[in-house]
């Protein structure tokens, strides 16, 4: 059907294989209802921000409900592929997801999840130009998220305010939410360029000095890192 056996996700859950090797009709046919029942997620994963893999599922159809399941599928497989469970398998799924659901997946995922997608094809693209591509749409829309955030919060709340995330609500950007003083985003943005720009040439060369260049100017990029707590994601 895609080029690899339902054996290779035999290790994930069972709602996990059923959803990842649904036919390509089912996926586009079928919506997605809302889950029937509750996360039990541990202490030790809710202090680290983590959802347990079963459960990680349901929060993943409560975001996709009356979205056909084909969004679901994507979903899904971003997560694996970021926590790199099952690589080979889950990329094989993806990239054969993309081909068979190209237009559906363009008008029903949501802005957030478009970026995720962007994220991938940045991170595991099988062409120069899918990851080049991968890294336009990404550096293009986290740099709309950095503008916004500043926009809607930061003029109005100290930069010395160490509650400053929990002073942040949403702002409505099709799932795209504020980026946090101690978030992750900007610094995986940054080394998603690094691992991009390898490849590219003369003009790897001159993506990564402008980036560079931006952050050390008087710009939202400079801004940001100035206020910027997270060690692990430094720019």
């Amino acid at each position: 059907m895609w080029g690899c056996d339902v054996t290779d996700f035999a290790e994930l859950p069972k709602r996990w294989q059923q959803l990842l090797t649904m036919d390509d009709a089912t996926l586009a046919d079928v919506i997605v209802t809302a889950p029937d029942r509750e996360m039990k997620r541990p202490a030790a994963a809710v202090a680290a921000g983590r959802h347990p893999l079963p459960d990680h599922l349901v929060k993943l159809e409560r975001e996709h409900v009356d979205r056909p399941k084909a969004t679901l599928c994507h979903a899904a497989l971003v997560v694996l592929i970021r926590r790199e469970m099952v690589l080979d398998a889950a990329l094989t799924r993806y990239f054969a997801l993309w081909e068979a659901q190209t237009d559906l997946l363009l008008s029903k995922l949501s802005l957030r999840w478009l970026v995720s997608a962007a994220d991938t094809f940045a991170d595991h693209g099988r062409t120069e130009a899918d990851r080049v591509a991968g890294m336009a749409a990404t550096l293009f829309v986290n740099t709309i998220k950095l503008y916004e955030t500043e926009r809607h919060y930061l003029m109005d709340i100290p930069a010395t305010d160490e509650n400053r995330d929990e002073s942040m609500g949403p702002f409505d950007l099709d799932g795209i939410t504020p980026f946090r003083h101690r978030g992750d985003s900007i610094g995986n943005l940054f080394k998603r360029k690094d691992r991009v720009v390898q490849t590219l040439g003369v003009s790897g060369q001159i993506l990564s000095r402008v980036m560079q260049r931006a952050s050390e100017l008087d710009t939202v990029y400079s801004r940001m890192r100035a206020i910027h707590t997270g060690k692990g994601h430094k720019w």
